[in-house]
């Protein structure tokens, strides 16, 4: 009898462990599914807000219609001390920038890809295209009810930084109108999961960037309703800049990155909502706890 208790303390502590591994999985998805939900809400919110400014258009010819774009969400993850990716300096004093830098935990990974899930098209800025070469579709959380994959997009005025190996699969590429021009011309791209390609007008104001909100309605015509923005630190700034934003998700992991590390928003001034002591205020934020990980989600307050 006690020759068997060894074995009997070993399966205990097996239990134990599974159990523990189980209670994980199920804090993750819980967690997970507390962020998609705040954000499923303010989707729906909006959709209802705009068909009742739709309505009221009906009645009053006079006024101009509601201004009809895609739901858009900004998420990305940072340090404590605010970074999002690395800058590394090669030999040749140039600077390249990353944010494929591992700084959130695996279960912000999930997130990330929970996030896509419910959205139409994952919007990457040319910077991040060119060093990460992300695929920006949903392989670690099951996509359902349904749905497709996102459509990756990428914001590149003169289309010159997508990869020749792009990962990216029926790539939406938002460029000038000029860049379209010529790419139509050249029709040099054959493969086998064609690029669309969307001329946009650029903005006269911020050295010949693509107009955002230009960008959106053109997605909206490919019946695009919500994209998910993940960067890189350029884009995230133009999009709060623009105040072009519905939801707010960031990702806080306890990890310093210091002087190498890449700024979310430097030098921008930011526009929505701002508060009396400068800034800008989430409106009803909500705080999930998410493996080593914290999330903060809110509503961007437009002004």
């Amino acid at each position: 009898m006690p020759l068997c208790l060894p074995l009997q303390i070993q399966l205990l502590l097996l239990i134990c462990l599974f159990a523990a591994c189980n209670c994980d999985e199920i804090s993750t998805k819980t967690s997970t599914l507390k962020v998609l939900s705040y954000v499923e809400t303010l989707k729906t919110s909006k959709a209802q807000a705009l068909s009742h400014c739709a309505a009221g258009q009906s009645e009053e010819l006079s006024d101009p219609a509601p201004r009809r774009l895609p739901f858009v969400t900004i998420t990305y993850a940072q340090s404590i001390d605010g970074k999002i990716g690395l800058i590394e300096k090669k030999g040749n004093g140039v600077e390249t920038r990353s944010s494929n830098f591992p700084i959130s935990g695996p279960e912000s990974l999930v997130l990330t890809h929970a996030l896509r899930s419910v959205h139409d098209a994952v919007i990457v800025g040319s910077g991040t295209m060119k060093v990460d070469n992300p695929r920006l579709n949903v392989r670690h959380w099951n996509v359902t009810d349904g749905r497709q994959q996102p459509r990756p997009v990428v914001i590149d005025t003169h289309m010159k930084n997508i990869p020749a190996d792009c990962r990216a699969d029926y790539l939406i590429v938002c460029c000038s109108e000029a860049a379209a021009a010529k790419y139509k011309n050249k029709q040099s791209h054959q493969r086998d999961k064609p690029w669309k390609i969307l001329g946009c007008r650029t903005s006269i104001d911020s050295n010949n960037h693509l107009d955002l909100g230009h960008v959106l309605e053109r997605l909206r015509d490919e019946g695009i309703q919500s994209v998910m923005v993940e960067g890189g630190a350029s884009t995230l700034s133009s999009f709060a800049r623009a105040d072009l934003v519905d939801a707010f998700v960031v990702t806080i992991a306890p990890k310093l990155i210091g002087l190498n590390g890449l700024n979310a928003f430097s030098g921008v001034s930011l526009v929505g909502g701002e508060s009396s002591s400068g800034g800008v205020d989430l409106l009803n934020p909500i705080i999930v706890s998410l493996g080593r990980d914290v999330v903060i989600v809110g509503e961007w307050p437009h002004k």
